[in-house]
């Protein structure tokens, strides 16, 4: 017999008051999975995305696949991990909020507390067996400064990424770092002053592998006005326009450029050039 992958949608592992709540908190404040996409570090995700879910323009999209059997895993894996190593665990429950003391705007939501003394984090993870990153006993640069932040919103000195790598369990200790532990909440606190709270768009990291599919989920529809590009904004144009007819400039590039020019233009359909307008039309 041959199993078809279905093409139904992902449904959300649990839908409650809880849930809805939770989710509403987690806009009022960056969370510690978020962190990485500020420092440019995150592959799946963007600042422009981490704004846009924090002024209410986009929705959580957790729901994902990979993000679902993250959640149904969390629980055997946790309770694998801990009766391998001899520790104690605690689950504080999905929707437990802790807040950083003093850096208003960075929280966090464990999925494990290691019984101390001295407390520690456990963090779990999945991973698909070929990945390179989670080898010769190192973890995603990411999910590190994941782990860190939460170290930083509860004072804890040392945090555990659990991972199941296809079918094997690999953990990786995680030890305090005061110096990018204050990097972080400076990029938090800057981020949030800076962007949320003044309802500014942040400008695209236009080198993040996400960068013009996140500028378009922002902008998904095309309202047929004209708006006029800065100087500048001309030139990259004009730099897109030359790349898009040279079949050595890599597609990294271009996108790069095609990212810049999307989100100067928004939701708007053309764009005034010195010889003319050009047309982009955003639909999706």
């Amino acid at each position: 017999m041959i199993a078809l992958e279905s093409d139904a949608p992902v449904a959300p592992v649990e839908t409650s008051p809880e849930h809805d709540a939770w989710h509403g908190e987690r806009r009022r404040h960056i969370g510690a999975s978020e962190v990485a996409a500020l420092l440019g570090c995150h592959p799946w995700k963007t600042a422009l995305e981490v704004w846009a879910l924090k002024t209410g323009r986009l929705e959580d999209t957790a729901t994902r696949e990979e993000a679902l059997w993250g959640q149904l895993l969390e629980d055997p894996i946790a309770r694998e991990w801990s009766r391998r190593t001899g520790r104690e665990i605690v689950d504080h429950g999905r929707w437990a909020h802790r807040m950083h003391p003093t850096a208003t705007h960075l929280g966090c939501t464990l999925d494990r507390e290691i019984v101390g003394p001295p407390p520690e984090a456990l963090e779990i993870k999945t991973a698909d067996r070929y990945n390179p990153e989670w080898r010769d006993g190192r973890a995603p640069l990411y999910q590190v400064v994941q782990v860190q932040a939460q170290l930083a919103v509860t004072g804890w000195e040392r945090g555990v990424l659990a991972c199941l790598v296809g079918r094997q369990l690999r953990t990786v200790p995680v030890e305090r770092d005061d110096r990018l532990i204050g990097s972080l909440l400076e990029e938090v606190e800057e981020f949030w002053s800076r962007y949320v709270a003044t309802d500014t768009e942040p400008p695209i990291d236009a080198t993040h592998a996400r960068a013009y599919d996140a500028v378009k989920m922002l902008h998904p529809r095309a309202s047929g006005a004209t708006i006029d590009l800065a100087p500048e904004l001309v030139a990259v144009v004009e730099r897109w326009e030359e790349a898009a007819g040279d079949v050595r400039e890599g597609q990294k590039a271009k996108d790069a450029l095609q990212a810049q020019i999307c989100q100067a233009i928004g939701d708007a359909t053309f764009a005034r050039l010195p010889a003319g307008r050009l047309k982009w039309a955003t639909e999706t």
